[in-house]
């Protein structure tokens, strides 16, 4: 989790080192967040399809309603590749 000020070209370039292949924005719900979110989507539309999960008005992603961390997890999930299990 990454705030306004920690957002970087840096940054960018450990997404691509680790081999991040899903990304997620979630910015705050107040103007600043919406700008950190523009900036870091568009700093990664080069290099990735990045997602972005806005946060309701007021609101950060460290106080989200539960409704909204299950909707955001069910996202999650759908990225990870499925288990197979043995017959």
């Amino acid at each position: 989790m990454l705030g306004t000020n920690n957002w970087d070209i840096a940054t960018k370039n450990l997404l691509l080192g680790k081999g991040a292949r899903h990304i997620i924005i979630c910015g705050d719900g107040d103007d600043a967040g919406r700008r950190f979110t523009e900036t870091v989507y568009h700093d990664l539309t080069e290099d990735f399809i990045p997602s972005v999960f806005p946060c309701e008005e007021g609101s950060d992603p460290g106080s989200m309603k539960v409704k909204h961390i299950k909707v955001l997890r069910n996202i999650v999930d759908s990225y990870r590749p499925t288990m197979r299990h043995p017959i």
